[in-house]
């Protein structure tokens, strides 16, 4: 672009860079929070199975 004259464009480029990466940004914190919220939920469950197991019971009595 620079070498060939087109100054025009160098605005768009200039904006979608910081556009691409506030995606990214977006992209990441949501999908760092589906997991962390998805590991409590998992971790919820397995204790509930854990402590059914050590009361003899055959059912989740969790809630």
């Amino acid at each position: 672009m620079i070498g060939r004259r087109h100054v025009e464009l160098l605005t768009p480029l200039i904006l979608a860079v910081p556009g691409a990466t506030l995606i990214q940004g977006l992209t990441s914190y949501s999908l760092t929070q589906l997991l962390s919220k998805e590991a409590q939920r998992l971790i919820a469950e397995l204790r509930c199975k854990v402590q059914s197991h050590s009361n003899g019971s055959d059912r989740g009595s969790c809630t």
